[in-house]
């Protein structure tokens, strides 16, 4: 693909999340290749700024401070550096590009529609519940019935056949998220170092790595941690590590509280910068989650040599294929007792276990196959045969 085709990428904010990191995977993988913006709506943040030390260049607008402000900063963004596709990130990006490629294609007057922007979508959302989710992300989907996107990217199967109702228009593929298996692999040296910082070096170490939301089941993990401690004892220690997952958040404190354990039984570790740096150290990750698309965690988890335990969200199921370790969405009961099971396994069926996902993640979610896959829709996107 020729480095002339230009890529911007809108997305609300940059904070570290799936989406975002899968962002940063992609610009990484494809910089020699595609020249990329971003255009983000939010405050600056420290993804970002590692995207920027890619050499690719983030505007960031700030809604916080500017309020709609921004609409109009990204229209004379998009005017004076006008891209070959216009990729939006989740619902609330992908309707932004398709207004904004509708605002320069009215302000382009006579040129021809064919000149204009190409609208892609990323959609990473698995499950289209209106009732569970905000005003704001409502109202967002109720837009997407009035866009045209010109490619609609699934990062799940699940994905894609939820929205099948919503009619969405413009091609439709899955592209899985993609893992780099030199960067998350075992290592020994990790383990123990990790383990040592930690002072866990004897301990089976059980935990989950996500971020402080409803959809992630924190309160059944929690749960779930609470159940084993009763009626199996104290055979391992367990963990949780992300954004708002620590006391001085006042939610994740109240619910700590509500269901019943103290702090002190479990380790709050706080985001985790290092991702690849610390998985190794881990025996068993749990993904209590209640909606996911493609976990990255899951995947990294896998990649990294470690046990897990996963409930039946997304593509979740087609990843971890053993049924001892899916669990049934919020059944604290049966995930106890998953957990309880997967703590238990030989050196043997570790090696093999091991080697066995990491073929099947080579074969199937492998960072270079997923950067190919991108190049190529954008590819045929802008084939002079393309057309919506």
């Amino acid at each position: 693909m020729s480095t002339t085709h230009r890529i911007t990428h809108l997305i609300v904010r940059l904070d570290t999340g799936g989406a975002e990191t899968s962002l940063l995977r992609l610009i990484a993988g494809t910089r020699e290749k595609l020249t990329h913006h971003v255009i983000c709506f939010g405050p600056p943040t420290a993804l970002g700024q590692e995207i920027e030390n890619l050499g690719v260049r983030v505007s960031w607008l700030n809604y916080r401070r500017r309020g709609p402000w921004v609409l109009w900063q990204a229209f004379r963004l998009l005017r004076r550096h006008p891209p070959d596709i216009l990729q939006g990130w989740m619902y609330y990006g992908n309707v932004l590009a398709s207004f904004l490629a509708w605002c320069l294609r009215k302000s382009a007057g006579a040129k021809s529609a064919s000149a204009a922007a190409k609208v892609a979508w990323n959609v990473r959302n698995a499950i289209v519940e209106p009732a569970s989710d905000s005003w704001m992300i409502r109202s967002a989907i109720a837009c997407t019935r009035w866009c045209h996107p010109d490619l609609v990217i699934y990062n799940s199967f699940a994905g894609q056949q939820a929205h099948k109702a919503m009619s969405l228009r413009g091609r439709q593929v899955v592209i899985p998220n993609g893992i780099n298996l030199t960067e998350f692999a075992p290592d020994a040296k990790i383990r123990d170092q990790v383990r040592s910082t930690y002072h866990r070096s004897s301990d089976i170490w059980v935990g989950v790595i996500a971020r402080w939301h409803k959809g992630k089941g924190i309160r059944e993990y929690l749960e779930a941690v609470k159940l084993l401690r009763q009626h199996k004892g104290a055979k391992a220690r367990f963990f949780l590590a992300g954004n708002g997952l620590t006391l001085d958040h006042p939610e994740f404190a109240a619910l700590l509280k509500e269901v019943g354990l103290a702090p002190c039984e479990l380790d709050l570790l706080g985001p985790i910068k290092n991702v690849a740096g610390f998985l190794p150290a881990v025996d068993l990750l749990v993904l209590p989650s209640l909606r996911e698309g493609t976990p990255n965690i899951l995947l990294e988890a896998m990649a990294c040599g470690v046990n897990t335990v996963a409930t039946t969200v997304g593509d979740a199921q087609r990843i971890v294929q053993s049924p001892a370790r899916q669990v049934v969405p919020g059944d604290v009961q049966d995930l106890a007792a998953k957990i309880s099971t997967a703590m238990v396994e030989t050196d043997k069926n570790r090696d093999a276990r091991i080697m066995q996902e990491r073929e099947f993640l080579n074969s199937n979610y492998s960072a270079p196959m997923c950067m190919q896959a991108y190049c190529d829709h954008y590819q045929n996107l802008l084939a002079p045969s393309s057309h919506a």
